[in-house]
């Protein structure tokens, strides 16, 4: 299974998907739509992690990290954000990592906490969670990591 921004059912493959906002997953071997996931707002970032599906999405200016069970689209939960976030999501394990202005934060989905991981100075323009690190870009030239426990 794969997550794709695009629509496969008819020609152009290249097709953006319609205005409503949701989240399609594909069978990439017989080119089927296993299910579709409906959304409540504009989906500014997605990652999926086994089988962990991570949306960002803008309802109206609220942001919210909504998530769900890829197999099944079952909903796992939604967290409200506080204040605009960047359109950067990163899933590692039980850990949804999201940028706030220039916080960077850690969501535990086990406990349901959230907690500033970060403040770096320059706004990261690239975030990845691997290896219990969040690692992202920041002023275009630096790399720069922190642990997310």
């Amino acid at each position: 299974m794969a997550l794709v921004p695009y629509d496969l059912s008819s020609p152009p493959v290249n097709k953006l998907p319609g205005t409503l906002p949701e989240i399609q997953i594909w069978n990439l071997a017989s080119r089927s739509l296993e299910r579709t996931i409906h959304e409540t707002g504009e989906i500014d970032a997605l990652q999926i992690r086994g089988d962990q599906i991570a949306a960002l999405v803008d309802r109206a200016g609220a942001f919210h990290i909504d998530r769900f069970a890829a197999s099944t689209g079952d909903a796992l939960g939604s967290r409200p954000i506080s204040g605009p976030a960047a359109p950067l999501l990163a899933l590692y394990r039980q850990w949804v990592v999201y940028v706030v202005g220039r916080k960077i934060v850690a969501l535990n989905t086990n406990t349901h906490t959230v907690h500033v991981i970060a403040r770096p100075n320059y706004r990261p323009t690239q975030l990845l969670a691997v290896r219990g690190q969040a690692v992202w870009l920041a002023g275009g030239d630096r790399i720069l990591s922190v642990p997310l426990g």
